[in-house]
């Protein structure tokens, strides 16, 4: 009876760098999943989120049931458009020091 076993050869380069990017993939979303469940319970401990008893507006996925109240969503929409006001501010000054030179 043969047995296979692989040579050097057998995995090509390629290859290899798709696995080391899987890896590295597999390692970049698994931390935080794990993280994600102590993370929603100091964010509702700490009064961040609100609790699923609380009946949020918003629930956040795989948060059990934890989510935003009103107050707290629209602090989260002010934030976001001030955020992008400052942003397109920005682009908008560089836009205008470029047409200068």
């Amino acid at each position: 009876m043969t047995t296979y076993r692989p040579t050097e050869s057998s995995v090509s380069e390629s290859e290899k760098e798709i696995l080391t990017w899987l890896a590295i993939f597999a390692v970049t979303l698994g931390v935080p999943v794990l993280l994600w469940t102590k993370a929603t319970v100091w964010l509702v401990h700490n009064h961040v989120l609100v609790s699923a008893q609380a009946r949020p507006l918003w629930h956040l996925p795989g948060a059990a049931g934890a989510g935003l109240d009103l107050p707290r969503l629209a602090v989260l929409i002010g934030l976001g458009v001030g955020l992008a006001a400052i942003v397109l501010t920005r682009a908008r000054r560089n836009r205008e020091a470029d047409q200068e030179l």
